[in-house]
């Protein structure tokens, strides 16, 4: 790894995460408090793509990078679903993504199940 991007957003509907929420993800309120907006955070994460060199004018099914999730609903379902409501533009960059359960399960060939920590 030669450089990484990361940040929490500030949740603007649901202000205070739940003991759920901070249990399953391990992430605290103060760090939320202290995220940008998602809009805020989708800038800085395409001035970063931009400064590694990774959004050139080629179309996106061209640009040698994709996302990694695991499972289909971060990036599919949850990033969509919430740019959509917020009227926030989302790149279509994000439309390219590598799911790591389906990989993990294939691969061993073992039904596909939670990735523990």
């Amino acid at each position: 790894v030669s450089s990484e991007f990361h940040t929490y957003v500030k949740p603007t509907a649901n202000k205070t995460l739940s003991p759920f929420c901070t249990r399953l993800t391990g992430i605290r309120q103060s760090q939320v408090d202290a995220a940008p907006t998602l809009e805020t955070a989708l800038v800085q994460l395409e001035g970063w793509l931009e400064a590694q060199g990774m959004l050139l004018d080629a179309p996106v099914a061209e640009r040698n990078f994709a996302f990694a999730a695991d499972g289909p609903w971060d990036l599919k379902n949850f990033l969509d679903a919430e740019c959509e409501r917020k009227g926030i533009r989302k790149g279509a960059y994000f439309d390219k993504w590598v799911n790591l359960k389906q990989l993990f399960s294939d691969f061993y060939r073992v039904r596909s199940c939670k990735i523990h920590k």
